[in-house]
């Protein structure tokens, strides 16, 4: 795991890191969003339902 001083990494997804450690809604979200719809597939794919893909995701969004 890289970690927030790691060269390697932006400074923009540092910052977003260390903001939605901090508890910051928006930068979580916006570390999430790009892998939302890969990870709600996946979650289909091992349950066959729409909604409890939805409802295993959120709790999963909501646990991280």
């Amino acid at each position: 795991m890289r970690e927030e001083g790691d060269p390697r990494m932006g400074d923009a997804v540092g910052d977003l890191i260390s903001r939605a450690r901090a508890g910051d809604g928006e930068a979580f979200r916006e570390l999430t969003e790009p892998y939302r719809r890969e990870l709600h597939v996946r979650c289909y794919r091992m349950l066959g339902s729409f909604q409890d893909a939805e409802d295993v995701l959120q709790d999963t969004l909501l646990a991280a």
